[in-house]
């Protein structure tokens, strides 16, 4: 994973665009997940394409509030294809991903962390993330839990960008 120091590198590398524009959703799952092609895929009405990184472990916002999930039943953090944003997306009862509404989202407050579990290169481990300032803004659709992580604007480009080496910014 790339330091706190490499932030301006990495994010200069996609500041024109989005590191996955030139593939699909299998592609894209691919290469977040180092290599991994998917077990299973769903089709869910949704903005856009997206491919699940892991599920989540844990959110830590900026007022202080944490939120922990056990690993079998967190929802899944997922990169939307078109826009490069994070989404956390809930299971129903059967472990599928839910509908993730195009709108009905509210402003929940700023994330500091974000926790995933995931299996890149095929060696499950948990992964965390420390965001940088501008830290980025999570809106809540409070009908089915979804949510959105968006990043803020920060020297002409996105505060944060998920590429190959995990969330960076």
């Amino acid at each position: 994973m790339p330091k706190r120091s490499d932030r301006i590198k990495f994010l200069n590398r996609f500041r024109g665009g989005n590191p996955f524009e030139d593939t699909d959703v299998a592609g894209m799952y691919k290469k977040l997940r180092w290599g991994n092609n998917p077990d299973e895929a769903w089709t869910i009405d949704a903005p856009e394409d997206m491919a699940t990184i892991g599920e989540l472990a844990r959110l830590d916002f900026d007022d202080g509030t944490r939120e922990e999930y056990d690993e079998y039943e967190a929802p899944y953090l997922a990169v939307g294809l078109d826009t490069n944003r994070l989404y956390v997306v809930p299971k129903d009862a059967e472990g599928n991903p839910v509908d993730v509404p195009d709108a009905g989202y509210v402003d929940i407050g700023s994330l500091k962390r974000t926790d995933y579990y995931s299996d890149k290169g095929g060696t499950p481990a948990l992964y965390y993330h420390k965001h940088e300032r501008p830290l980025p803004s999570v809106f809540e659709n409070p009908d089915t839990g979804c949510r959105i992580i968006a990043p803020r604007r920060w020297r002409g480009g996105p505060s944060y960008v998920v590429s190959e080496e995990g969330i960076i910014g």
